[in-house]
């Protein structure tokens, strides 16, 4: 059980961006299958801050919309990257939803807004 989850669709001509995303596949992949009803790809996801269950879901995210970029402030992308590389952290993820979460890169094509972050982290 985890407590709910929302993310809101802000929606251009074409494309749109995402302010979060959702944790285990299943819960991803249904996100993507409503921003795809709308006819829409999504450009970027705003990652309010740095606690995993507003992360995680990134790279899942990016296997459907691989143009999506992470969007976060410097300080919420540090804490992210934290939470992506600790071992107590990444445990702690994969012993909530095993087999759920991805293991993959998470935060590739992120940015801070001032520049691109091309440095990927894990995300489990």
């Amino acid at each position: 059980m985890w407590s709910p989850l929302s993310s809101t669709l802000i929606t251009g001509e074409r494309d749109a961006i995402l302010v979060g995303t959702t944790i285990t596949y299943d819960q991803v992949d249904r996100l993507a299958d409503w921003v795809e009803r709308f006819g829409k790809q999504v450009a970027g996801v705003v990652i309010t801050h740095g606690h995993s269950d507003h992360r995680i879901g990134l790279a899942r995210l990016q296997e459907r919309f691989p143009h999506a970029r992470g969007l976060a402030t410097r300080d919420v992308l540090a804490r992210a990257r934290f939470g992506a590389t600790d071992e107590g952290m990444r445990a702690y993820w994969r012993g909530l939803f095993p087999g759920e979460i991805p293991r993959s890169r998470c935060c590739r094509n992120c940015s801070t807004g001032t520049r691109s972050i091309s440095t990927a982290t894990s995300c489990a």
